[in-house]
């Protein structure tokens, strides 16, 4: 859900989605973006901060595997949609320039040396307002500030006992840039 929207186009018309579903879902991916974007600048609003935290075994897994399934898109669409490798390195790479671009985005890489328990699923929060869960089985949308807070809270965690080298920006773009390419040199 995070991919850009060039890129998700390709990955669907690569994987045979019909231009009727595609349409409802780049409209879903738009509201989606538009709700937690929160990095890109608006002019008739202030930054806000905006962090995204990446599991870095399960990062460099996905780099290893032959096929890497989006787990979103497969269920919007109830079949399998697979992403190649030139396309999960691209992501990557709109990601690292995006972090260099973007004051207020920050990229955390959480490692399970850190002790910091990450749920096996993606998540999505603001503040205390909602938070957006996904796994393989579906979607939970949540507004109740007690579930809201307690994940906020979680990540907070996590973030607080990642290493700063894991942290930093530029440590992080180039962290990114050779994920992907080990991506593009293994396809």
């Amino acid at each position: 859900m995070s991919v850009k929207e060039y890129l998700l186009k390709e990955i669907l018309a690569d994987n045979g989605i019909s231009e009727e579903d595609s349409r409802t879902y780049l409209e879903l991916y738009n509201r989606f973006r538009k709700v937690t974007s929160c990095h890109y600048f608006k002019k008739d609003m202030p930054e806000e901060p905006f962090i995204y935290i990446f599991q870095l075994e399960e990062m460099t897994r996905r780099v290893r595997e032959k096929t890497f399934v989006s787990g979103s898109l497969t269920l919007l669409n109830g079949k399998t949609v697979q992403v190649t490798k030139r396309q999960y390195a691209q992501e990557i790479r709109d990601l690292a320039k995006d972090l260099m671009k973007y004051e207020n985005m920050q990229i955390v890489f959480v490692s399970e040396k850190d002790l910091a328990s990450l749920p096996c699923l993606s998540c999505w929060c603001q503040q205390n307002l909602w938070m957006v869960q996904m796994d393989n089985e579906g979607f939970r949308l949540s507004d109740e500030i007690s579930v809201v807070n307690a994940a906020a809270s979680a990540l907070e965690q996590c973030i607080r006992r990642t290493p700063p080298e894991r942290k930093n920006k530029e440590n992080v773009r180039k962290l990114l840039l050779d994920l992907a390419e080990e991506l593009e040199t293994e396809e």
